[in-house]
């Protein structure tokens, strides 16, 4: 709660407050339970909060509890403005590859909750997941890491699709097989992709050469199975292949995509041509380069929202 303010709240307490309504939860001492445990989680905030108005005053406090809460969402603190449908455009490519899998689960929950299993289960999974989407689609300001309380739903909600298309299940056809296909032919074109865009980068490196090769072998390896139509083979095959590409994507592809957008390059550039004791001042800096300028250049930086102030001598502007 002390990072991620009143959302870390919000989100458990929407989810489990939601099931509790759609399962008829009647005990009244699960209902104290749940405000119960909302209200031991305020009290460690509280007292952090009381220490920050000691050391920093209201002010500090009033941007900490109300702009980046209550700002964020109404939009009077505009940073990350999106539309309402931005989620569920950003979601689906940021759950790859397993969001291939959504049609065979949607599939077999469906085939699960016509039988004779306990549908609580699903109720509490889809409760977690698309509760808190609402609530975080009707706030003004979105980004794609505030789904991130979400993957875990996300994740067992998509797992009997994926486990059913790797078992060759009789309940899902070209809903697990198309998916278990695409995903293994693109791993090979992704390795290569990889050594390409290292290339492009000025940076291939051996471990970059080496972690795409065993992608590549990995990859191709699936390929076989899948061409065979072996499925019992692309059911180890397969995850072996991806777990290597999750590691060069990690290893070596984000860290490129790392350079190319960060503002780090060019903070140490202005510390190297200003010097280390240079007054460095932002102008009216978005609130991800304020960040990365305490960041990289390790000490606080001067705001200004007046084009003037970077005439004054000494003053090294950004």
């Amino acid at each position: 709660m002390m990072t991620k303010g009143l959302v870390a709240v919000a989100i458990p307490l929407l989810a489990l407050g939601c099931w509790f309504l759609w399962s008829r939860q009647r005990s009244v001492h699960a209902w104290l339970c749940l405000g119960g445990g909302v209200a031991l989680a305020l009290i460690p905030v509280c007292a952090w909060l009381f220490a920050l108005w000691q050391a920093q005053g209201w002010d500090t406090v009033y941007t900490v509890v109300w702009t980046n809460n209550i700002g964020r969402f109404t939009g009077s603190h505009p940073e990350h403005i999106a539309p309402f449908h931005y989620y569920l455009v950003k979601f689906p490519g940021q759950f790859l590859p397993w969001a291939l899998f959504i049609p065979a689960a949607v599939k077999e929950w469906r085939r699960r909750w016509r039988g004779q299993e306990d549908k609580d289960p699903l109720r509490f999974l889809l409760c977690w997941f698309f509760a808190p989407l609402l609530l975080l689609s009707l706030s003004a300001g979105k980004r794609g890491v505030y789904l991130v309380p979400l993957y875990p739903a996300a994740a067992m909600l998509v797992a009997p699709g994926i486990t059913v298309a790797l078992a060759r299940s009789k309940a899902v056809t070209k809903w697990g097989t198309i998916p278990l296909t695409f995903l293994s032919f693109a791993l090979p074109v992704g390795a290569v992709s990889a050594v390409v865009f290292s290339m492009q980068s000025g940076q291939l490196t051996p471990f970059a050469i080496v972690s795409s090769t065993a992608l590549a072998a990995a990859g191709t390896w699936a390929c076989v199975a899948v061409v065979q139509r072996n499925w019992p083979a692309v059911a180890v095959r397969l995850p072996l292949a991806t777990v290597i590409a999750f590691a060069v994507f990690g290893m070596v592809v984000q860290p490129l995509l790392n350079d190319r957008s960060s503002y780090r390059s060019l903070l140490h550039e202005v510390e190297a041509t200003a010097g280390p004791y240079a007054d460095i001042c932002l102008y009216k800096p978005s609130e991800r380069l304020l960040g990365a300028a305490v960041f990289y250049l390790g000490h606080s930086v001067r705001v200004t929202h007046n084009l003037a102030r970077l005439t004054d001598p000494g003053v090294v502007g950004v």
